[in-house]
């Protein structure tokens, strides 16, 4: 699992958080913190700050199962509309 952040204010912090749900009905109703991440600007264009996480690092994570899905949340930032971020999973 990866986190980019491409673009943050100087001085400007945000929270972000991957959730994972299992809840096929109602997602995210049950969602968990598998990663948090604190980040503090300055982040430019071409100076990305990018944070990778193996399997083993995401003990809350539940993989595998039929309606399992992430996001990535941003709990908070003091940078608004100023925060640029990606998060993807990759095999």
């Amino acid at each position: 699992m990866k986190i980019r952040v491409a673009e943050l204010g100087a001085g400007k912090i945000a929270r972000i958080a991957i959730e994972d749900t299992a809840d096929g009905a109602n997602p995210f109703s049950d969602r968990l913190p598998v990663v948090l991440v604190h980040v503090k600007g300055p982040v430019t264009a071409g100076a990305d700050k990018v944070f990778s996480f193996q399997s083993y690092e995401l003990a809350a994570a539940r993989f595998g199962g039929t309606n399992n899905k992430f996001r990535c949340n941003v709990l908070s930032c003091s940078d608004t509309p100023g925060l640029k971020v990606q998060a993807w999973l990759e095999r």
